[in-house]
């Protein structure tokens, strides 16, 4: 709530990325028998926004970083580096999310600015 709250950028894209994670990207995950590998080419197919589900190799070498990345949810400490990029340029939007396979449940743990990565400093974050 605290990263949704902060965030100033594109409220018709937020929303649309919200709306394409409860539906699209759901129904990829837990509705269609689809390969998972396959799951982020066609949520973009199908929504127009790049998905990962992981960061990239820098970034997961950084302990720092990682750290960012986690959230408590069911007792216990999840991974939320899958996300959806928006395609805005200025102030670009995240949605960080963990899956919780056993309860079908996508599990949205940030939801506003990048989140600082390895390669942050070549952005202009600091």
């Amino acid at each position: 709530m605290d990263s949704a709250k902060s965030y100033d950028g594109n409220l018709a894209e937020e929303w649309d990325i919200v709306r394409s994670t409860a539906t699209a990207l759901y129904g990829l995950l837990f509705e269609d028998d689809g390969c998972e590998g396959q799951v982020a080419d066609e949520f973009q197919r199908r929504t127009g926004y790049e998905l990962t589900f992981s960061e990239s190799s820098a970034t997961r070498a950084r302990a720092d970083l990682m750290k960012m990345r986690e959230r408590s949810y069911g007792g216990r400490t999840v991974d939320i580096s899958a996300h959806i990029k928006g395609r805005s340029q200025k102030n670009t939007f995240r949605l960080h999310f963990y899956i919780d396979r056993e309860n079908e449940l996508i599990v949205i743990g940030h939801a506003g600015c990048h989140m600082k990565t390895a390669g942050s400093h070549r952005r202009g974050f600091k």
